[in-house]
């Protein structure tokens, strides 16, 4: 898997580090940023529940636990 690296990270001033998630029929991308641009991390996740699991796995290893440090993808289906 390719590592990317984006420089010029803004998120919400407020925020030490956030979640955006990109949900899919049969996968979940995340993508973790800390406000300073130094630490970014990426993964992708299936759907069944088992690994549903291991996001909140993932979340919790990075201290994303505030409900707006989480933007998940909005489809407004």
């Amino acid at each position: 898997m390719k590592q990317q690296v984006i420089e010029d990270v803004n998120i919400m001033p407020h925020l030490d580090r956030a979640c955006g998630l990109d949900m899919h029929k049969d996968k979940i991308v995340g993508f973790i940023s800390w406000k300073d641009g130094g630490n970014q991390g990426f993964r992708e996740f299936g759907t069944y529940t088992c690994e549903l699991k291991q996001i909140k796995v993932w979340l919790q290893e990075n201290d994303i636990q505030h409900k707006k440090s989480l933007l998940p993808e909005e489809t407004r289906i």
